[in-house]
C-alpha cells in the first residue's frame, strides 16, 4: 500500500508540475497577443514612454524578448532623477499591493559586474535595498520593488535568479535621448 501511495504522490506532483509549466506557456502566449501592433499602452516620465506590465509575470529572457518585439527594451534606470520620475509616474497607475519589476540589469557572470544589457553600460547609479546587492550564483537579475508607499520600499532593488518570474517595464528605444559614453575607440582603449 505504502508503494501505491508513493506512486500517486509521485504522479500528482509531476501533474502539477507540468500544470505550471503549461500555465506559464500559456500564461506567455496571451502575453504576446497583439504581437506586430507596437501600439502598447504607456506612461511617460522624463520625456520617455515606459510600458508596465502588471498582470502576467515574465522571466528576465521572456521579458526582454516581449519587449524587443514591441520595438521597446528592458528599462534601464541610470540616474536617481529618472528612479524617481519612474516612481511618480507608476504612482500614477494607483497600484496596490506589492510588485517586482525586472529591469535590464544583470550581473555578467564570471566576471562580478553589473551592467544594463538594453545599452550594455556598467550600472553606476545603485539603488539596492540593504543586503540585496549580492551576486549570488548564477545569472542575477535587477528587480525593482514599488510597494504601498508606507513600506517605503518604492523603487529599491533587488537582485534575484534570472529565471524568476515578475512583472516587468519596457522602455522606448530612443538612443537620441541618452548618450553612449562608449566608442568603439574608448572601448579598446579600455
Amino acid at each position: 500500500m505504502i508503494g501505491v501511495t508513493r506512486i500517486i504522490c509521485v504522479l500528482a506532483m509531476m501533474s502539477i508540475s507540468t500544470g505550471v509549466a503549461v500555465y506559464r506557456r500559456e500564461a506567455f502566449q496571451r502575453l504576446s497577443v497583439g504581437w506586430g501592433n507596437p501600439d502598447l499602452p504607456t506612461i511617460e516620465a522624463k520625456n520617455r514612454q515606459y510600458y508596465v506590465e502588471t498582470v502576467l509575470r515574465a522571466d528576465y529572457f521572456k521579458a526582454q524578448y516581449y519587449c524587443k518585439r514591441h520595438g521597446m527594451e528592458l528599462v534601464s534606470i541610470e540616474s536617481k532623477e529618472e528612479n524617481d520620475a519612474l516612481k511618480k509616474a507608476l504612482d500614477g497607475l494607483e497600484l496596490s499591493g506589492n510588485y517586482q519589476f525586472l529591469t535590464s540589469g544583470v550581473k555578467i557572470p564570471d566576471v562580478e559586474i553589473w551592467a544594463w544589457m538594453s545599452s550594455g553600460k556598467p550600472i553606476r547609479y545603485r539603488n539596492f535595498k540593504n543586503g540585496y546587492n549580492k551576486y549570488g550564483t548564477g545569472n542575477r537579475c535587477i528587480s525593482a520593488i514599488y510597494d504601498e508607499p508606507s513600506k517605503g520600499l518604492n523603487m529599491m532593488w533587488t537582485s534575484d535568479p534570472c529565471d524568476e518570474y515578475k512583472f516587468f517595464i519596457c522602455e522606448e528605444k530612443n538612443q537620441c535621448n541618452r548618450t553612449n559614453e562608449y566608442t568603439t575607440a574608448s572601448y579598446m582603449r579600455g
